[in-house]
């Protein structure tokens, strides 16, 4: 699997599963953006990745929802299966691992911080298995709510 790939998949797992917890404090639909940084021990740093996406109503209203929607929907596209080992809430702050096993597997860890409704922190570690052995992967993450979504 090349490196793009991996980081690619690894990018839309954050992306998808960062704002989406179940109990977690409540967010703002409308447009958000996220920042990304990404290090891999023993590769080149990465440059930051900024991207920006439209949480629903609907989404806000069932998190959990939209997560299970949204990894079956990578299972269905990539041929991964992906499930919730473990997630608490304390105050403002969620943790959770997901497992994925299929074309690739990979194990994750986040934590999350909620600032609110329009803003959220983190981090996820991530333990990726690759034909050349494991590899970890560390993001940090940090969004905010821009305003509504754009029609």
């Amino acid at each position: 699997m090349s490196m793009l790939r991996l980081f690619l998949s690894a990018l839309a797992l954050t992306l998808c599963a960062s704002p989406t917890l179940a109990a977690a404090p409540s967010l703002q639909p409308g447009n958000w953006q996220a920042s990304i940084q990404v290090q891999m021990p023993g590769l080149p740093e990465m440059p930051p990745i900024s991207t920006t996406y439209c949480l629903t109503p609907e989404q806000a209203a069932d998190p959990e929802k939209s997560l299970m929607d949204k990894i079956k929907q990578g299972q269905s596209e990539g041929k991964e299966q992906c499930k919730t080992l473990s997630h608490s809430l304390s105050g403002q702050t969620a943790r959770w691992s997901v497992q994925c096993t299929g074309t690739q597997k990979v194990k994750s860890n986040f934590e999350i911080t909620y600032e609110g409704s329009t803003a959220y922190h983190g981090t996820i570690i991530s333990e990726i298995e690759t034909p050349d052995g494991a590899m970890t992967m560390n993001q940090s993450i940090d969004a905010r709510r821009l305003g509504d979504c754009k029609k």
